[in-house]
């Protein structure tokens, strides 16, 4: 945990908090997507072994290898349909390094971020319902909110003049 008091408190600048935080999911992705391709190699070799062994129950019509034959098939099955949750959680990373793509954008540009148009497009990533049904839930009155006008540079501006008042954020 970081000092309060510590002299580099509020020097450090948020895009490249962001640029960190976006590194990190991408690291981290890049680890998952090859422990995921390893995954899908073992079960493609999975199915495999049970067509070999279904050749075999052809000749040798043992009702026990059959029953193990099925068993190795629905484990192979499952073990896909899991799979899937790994392109699920790669797809809402992809779409948070996104939305940190864009806030980065936006802060750049050194002005009142236009906060109704960066939720817009943050929400235009999405690409799952349930995705958007968050974002709504949490976010959605937000996404409607004017912007605001220039402030002179040195203004200091307040996160909370950005939102409405019947949001309170943590």
């Amino acid at each position: 945990m970081s000092d309060p008091s510590s002299p580099l408190t509020g020097s450090i600048p948020l895009g490249a908090v962001l640029d960190l935080v976006a590194m990190q999911l991408e690291v981290a992705m890049q680890h998952a997507a090859a422990q995921a391709e390893r995954l899908s190699g073992s079960v493609a070799e999975f199915s495999a072994i049970g067509e070999r062994m279904r050749a075999r129950l052809d000749v040798d019509h043992d009702p026990a290898l059959a029953t193990e034959i099925s068993a190795l098939e629905a484990e192979a099955h499952r073990a896909m349909n899991a799979m899937q949750f790994h392109d699920q959680l790669a797809q809402r990373v992809r779409h948070v390094r996104e939305a940190l793509a864009d806030v980065h954008d936006e802060l750049r540009t050194g002005g009142n971020p236009d906060w109704g148009a960066l939720l817009s497009r943050m929400r235009a990533h999405y690409t799952m319902e349930d995705e958007r049904r968050l974002f709504d839930s949490v976010l959605g009155d937000l996404a409607k909110l004017p912007r605001l006008p220039e402030q002179p540079r040195g203004a200091v501006r307040r996160d909370e003049d950005l939102m409405p008042g019947s949001v309170e954020l943590f």
